[in-house]
């Protein structure tokens, strides 16, 4: 095994390789672009098709507020009482779509 390195060597190995990545550099940066571009849609579709855990689920629901009964009674009453809420929410459901 031969371990002496000459600085030319070196020089013509790197001109080598300088002129091939100057050669290839537009081939070369569409590639890498196109890889991290589908590397990145792939990683997105894993996310989002994975599931939570039943654990995460229950905790998420732990931490949701109740309405409770009297203020959800004192919604309705303000509701009857004003005509004009009366009619918007008539309005909401015969035509739903409608702005």
């Amino acid at each position: 095994m031969n371990l002496n390195l000459n600085l030319n060597d070196i020089t013509k190995q790197f001109k080598h390789i300088y002129s091939f990545l100057q050669r290839y550099a537009s081939i070369i940066f569409i590639v890498s672009v196109l890889g991290i571009y589908s590397m990145l849609i792939w990683q997105i579709g894993t996310l989002s098709r994975t599931e939570p855990s039943e654990t995460e689920v229950s905790e998420q629901l732990k931490t949701v507020t109740q309405i409770n009964q009297e203020s959800i009674d004192k919604i309705q009453q303000l509701r009857d009482q004003n005509v004009r809420v009366q009619s918007l929410f008539k309005e909401a459901r015969d035509n739903p779509f409608q702005e």
